[in-house]
């Protein structure tokens, strides 16, 4: 009996040592290129703003399809492209902004259809690995970290003695390796938060997403973004909706649904809705790899777009008006 515990107490070191090797091995590359790492350089370009900026956030729609630069320019106030993933959910990300709102910033909301409301706790767990507030941003609940510490262990494990295994070096449980690892990738961000390492990119030849049959129901995300919205008013900061890009063969299909969407919406938000879903709707070949991911013609487009929409927007331009003026106004 003695022998069988001295035994399984070396076994279960050599495996605990084993453990930590392997992550130990694994973290430094996949810290410094995940797609989800690139949080890390959005936050830290919000927070080196000392006055007042434009925030844009949303899904991966606009991660991949807004030039913030342009938009910089045209208005001449800084912009933050926060936006990541949208299975990070919508109480993530608003959570998330009011983490990163200052008074006086303006805050352009652009949501994928029927965002989910909660997310993926796989993915917000993962992306809070790499930027340690983002726990601040979901519940942690240390059974599920357990399961998922010992499931990428695993992968680790078989990445780390079967080098075929390419899926488990990348570390993100959601970007597949189908993806063009140079455009899912932290390094494929610009400055302000945008990717563009798509931009010089061909199309793959198919949009992942295509055929989506979208199913009515009262989003919950309008209450949360009421909520939100509430929140940002007492810091003095203004909040704009935006309907989302999407190709026009399968807006066509969902037309009926998604005008039930925007008849909820202008009924029950509170927050001012800058476009119409038609503004953002374009040919199949102005998107990348999937029905929400403009390419560069695609996303050239809306930039243009978006910035007419802001200038034809009275509340939008009293408030930058304000930011000029330094008196910072809200509407």
């Amino acid at each position: 009996m003695r022998k069988f515990l001295i035994h399984s107490f070396l076994l279960l070191t050599i495996f605990s040592a084993t453990i930590i090797l392997i992550n130990f091995i694994s973290e430094e590359d996949e810290y410094s290129s995940d797609y989800m790492a690139a949080i890390i350089d959005k936050h830290e370009r919000a927070n080196s703003i000392k006055e007042p900026k434009i925030i844009l956030t949303g899904g991966s729609n606009v991660a991949f399809g807004i030039d913030s630069e342009e938009l910089q320019k045209a208005f001449s106030i800084p912009v933050v492209n926060l936006a990541l993933h949208r299975q990070l959910g919508l109480s993530f990300i608003l959570k998330e902004l009011k983490y990163a709102i200052k008074e006086g910033d303006i805050v352009f909301l652009c949501i994928e259809y029927f965002f989910p409301g909660e997310g993926e706790y796989k993915l917000q767990r993962h992306t809070s690995d790499y930027y340690k507030e983002a726990e601040l941003f979901y519940s942690p609940n240390k059974y599920d970290d357990l399961k998922l510490y010992l499931e990428e262990t695993r992968l680790k494990y078989i990445d780390l003695f079967n080098s075929e295994n390419v899926g488990a070096k990348q570390g993100n449980p959601d970007l597949k390796d189908s993806m063009n690892p140079l455009v899912y990738s932290r390094d494929a961000f610009n400055k302000y938060g945008d990717v563009v390492g798509h931009l010089d990119k061909k199309n793959p030849g198919f949009l992942r997403g295509r055929g989506t049959v979208f199913k009515y129901r009262f989003w919950e995300g309008i209450s949360a973004i009421n909520e939100f919205y509430a929140y940002a008013r007492e810091m003095n900061v203004n909040v704009f909706y935006l309907f989302p890009p999407y190709p026009s063969s399968d807006f066509s299909k969902g037309y009926d649904i998604i005008s039930q969407l925007r008849s909820d919406l202008n009924s029950h938000l509170k927050v001012e809705i800058l476009n119409a879903p038609e503004d953002f709707v374009y040919p199949d070949s102005d998107f990348f790899d999937t029905i929400y991911h403009l390419n560069k013609n695609g996303r050239a487009k809306r930039t243009k777009k978006l910035i007419e929409l802001i200038a034809n927007s009275g509340n939008v331009q009293e408030q930058i008006r304000s930011i000029k003026s330094g008196n910072h106004a809200s509407y």
